[in-house]
Formats: C-alpha cells, sequence, structure tokens
C-alpha cells in the first residue's frame, strides 16, 4: 500500500483562534505514537495568516482513518466544531517520485 499524504488548511474564527490552535496541539504527541504515523506537524500561518497547517504522512489509508476513529482525536474535533471561518481544506496526496 502506498503512503497517505495529507496537508490540512484549518482556518479559525479570530476570535477562537487560541481554543482551535490549543485543541490541534494536544493531537501532537498521541497521533506522533500512532502506528502507521510518520508525520504528524501542526504549523501556523505567518504574515497575518491566522490558519493553521496540518502536514502528515501515514503509512496506509486504513492508518489515517483509524486515526480520525480515536478518542484523542474525536475529543479535539468537538473543541473546533463551530470555531471555524470556513470547512477545513484537505488534501490527500501520495508521492510522485
Amino acid at each position: 500500500m502506498p503512503q497517505v499524504h495529507v496537508f490540512a488548511r484549518i482556518q479559525p474564527r479570530p476570535e477562537d483562534r487560541p481554543e482551535v490552535l490549543a485543541a490541534l496541539q494536544t493531537l501532537v504527541p498521541p497521533t506522533r505514537a500512532e502506528a502507521g504515523c510518520r508525520r504528524f506537524e501542526l504549523n501556523t500561518g505567518i504574515d497575518g495568516d491566522g490558519a493553521l497547517y496540518l502536514v502528515e504522512i501515514w503509512d496506509s489509508a486504513a492508518d489515517l482513518t483509524a486515526h480520525h476513529a480515536l478518542p484523542h482525536t474525536i475529543a479535539a474535533a468537538k473543541v473546533i466544531e463551530g470555531k471555524l471561518l470556513a470547512e477545513t481544506e484537505v488534501v490527500r496526496m501520495s508521492a510522485s517520485s
């Protein structure tokens, strides 16, 4: 199975950005410990960009699906629900080389 690469752009409402950022930060350590997780990185935009960016690499689509069903992922999703300016943009990719 090919690895799955994920890029997600999350746009919190300005007044909710600290809470959304904190919720996403709680995901980093347990997600990095998950089976199949090769990279899980949370980044913040610069130059006035209030967006948050997740960069992920998973061994398989099944590992990514399992990640979305885990308690820490579900809990973070509940915290950020209703606090975004737009639906999260998610791009799933595979390596081209």
